[in-house]
């Protein structure tokens, strides 16, 4: 028996549907302590598999990886505001031969754009900050561009009566 049937991982977890149950509860959110009381071992167990097997590590990363995309569209859409379609029953009628017959009323709903959203999304992906680095400081007699440094002596001009 090789040194992956030694620790167990390799019949219980290496099957593709059950790697792909772990995908799902990683993409779900689990944590690695979730994960590893759902697979009934101890986390210690689950990280010392996720290191001896790329299979089992691949499969909690590409979870993760499909929740954040999940989360990122919402957080786009948030942004930029929702518009949807709901379908409300508003009667229904019992017919004369025992079935029933609904009515259905489709409402539109606009959902305005989230500013916390906008906000948070250019912080994160274009690099937006809330307080601007300080700009330095110019030493105070040494103009920084030839054009200051007209305007300057220009203005000491004005002040001694030019």
């Amino acid at each position: 028996m090789g040194a992956a049937g030694i620790d167990g991982f390799t019949r219980a977890w290496s099957e593709p549907s059950q790697l792909e149950r772990v995908t799902n509860w990683a993409a779900r959110g689990c944590t690695m302590a979730e994960l590893a009381h759902n697979m009934g071992i101890n986390p210690d167990t689950l990280y010392r598999w996720c290191h001896r097997h790329p299979e089992l590590d691949k499969a909690i990363r590409d979870g993760r990886a499909m929740s954040v995309e999940a989360i990122e569209d919402a957080l786009f859409r948030s942004a930029l505001g929702l518009d949807y379609e709901e379908s409300e029953v508003t009667e229904v009628e019992q017919r004369p031969d025992g079935t029933q017959r609904k009515h259905v009323r489709k409402v539109r709903t606009k959902v305005r754009p989230s500013v916390a959203a906008q906000i948070f999304y250019l912080k994160n992906r274009a690099g937006y900050r809330d307080n601007p680095p300080e700009a330095p400081q110019a030493d105070a007699g040494v103009p920084e561009d030839p054009l200051s440094a007209a305007l300057a002596e220009r203005a000491r001009g004005l002040d001694d009566g030019a």
